[in-house]
């Protein structure tokens, strides 16, 4: 595209004055690290790709605590290099459009392939890249979405084992029961490419009582559970019929 072609295209911040896109108001959601790190032994895969295409409509969030609460429009008029990088796309819209890898890089990470969260660089060129998107939407009838040649980091997580060991746990607390219960993860497989890889894992609990060690998966974890509540069950049962009796 030549500079008098540029020219005559306005301003990101000139269109959002005269075009109010419904999303421009929904706030940047925080990236919840501490999350992450007690799902982390419950990863059943983790795709990594650094070309990866994402849609940048479904970037809900962000890793940087200086954006966190902000709204889109917010961001676009507040961002600490958004006026440089609004020169960038004045000067060179097709960046937002090219497949090749980004640069600088552009990280993103999620837990479901679905809803994606900044995590590190990139944080300004999506803001304007949802934007730059909508305003050829809805200037020209396109239908831009795809943000190409970022670097990905989504990670699947086995929700069931994860909320088994949860439930097990508070079990175990509300008993006081010296029986423990550990997370052991291992690695099954490896797949990878040219600026790809996706690696596989297994989750088990590890359940120690009475200075013994049993592997349990998913379903041998749903049984215990199962115990645990039927005892909880008969114990509430028992305490009442003895507050009857003595109230008799």
């Amino acid at each position: 595209m030549n500079n008098v072609a540029n020219f005559k295209i306005p301003s990101i911040l000139d269109w959002v004055k005269e075009y109010q896109v419904s999303w421009a108001n929904h706030v940047i959601e925080a990236w919840d690290s501490d999350k992450m790190d007690k799902l982390t032994p419950f990863i059943k895969s983790h795709y990594w790709s650094d070309r990866h295409s994402i849609n940048v409509f479904s970037v809900v969030g962000t890793a940087h605590p200086d954006y966190i609460g902000l709204t889109w429009l917010e961001f676009l008029h507040q961002g600490r290099r958004m006026r440089a990088n609004q020169h960038l796309l004045q000067s060179n819209p097709s960046y937002y459009d090219e497949t090749e890898v980004k640069t600088p890089s552009m990280l993103y990470i999620s837990l479901n392939g679905k809803h994606w969260y900044v995590n590190g660089d990139g944080n300004h060129r999506t803001c304007l890249a949802r934007f730059y998107f909508d305003r050829e939407n809805l200037q020209y009838a396109r239908t831009k979405t795809m943000l190409h040649g970022v670097t990905t980091d989504d990670y699947r997580i086995d929700w069931d084992l994860y909320h088994l060991y949860i439930n097990i746990q508070k079990k175990l607390d509300e008993k006081k029961s010296s029986a423990r219960l550990e997370v052991v993860r291992t690695h099954l497989t490896r797949q990878d490419g040219p600026g790809w890889k996706i690696d596989k894992y297994e989750s088990k609990l590890k359940y120690i009582a009475n200075g013994q060690e049993k592997m349990l998966d998913r379903e041998t974890a749903q049984a215990l559970l199962n115990q645990l509540n039927k005892i909880s069950i008969l114990s509430a049962l028992f305490k009442r019929k003895i507050l009857r009796s003595e109230h008799d």
